[in-house]
């Protein structure tokens, strides 16, 4: 598998700092993503909804879904 040279990583956050079944905004560099830990797993996503761009990071996880604290539309927290 080739490295790919443009990737940059970056640490958001400690892993205690996100309990299970929460979300979190979080600020990398100039980009602000929604961290969410959901099955034991960490994911980063967009923190703004496609929907309406609503904050992502600042909804919830409720019956396994993300959901949008604007208009409650749900997604996969770890998509």
């Amino acid at each position: 598998m080739a490295e790919d040279k443009n990737k940059v990583w970056h640490k958001a956050l400690e892993l205690d700092e996100l309990p299970e079944g929460r979300v979190k905004p979080v600020t990398c560099e100039w980009v602000t993503v929604c961290m969410a830990h959901f099955k034991g797993q960490y994911s980063a996503l967009d923190n703004k909804c496609p929907h309406q761009g609503g904050p992502l990071g600042e909804g919830s996880i409720e019956n396994g879904w993300l959901r949008c604290p604007w208009h409650e539309w749900d997604y996969d927290p770890l998509d």
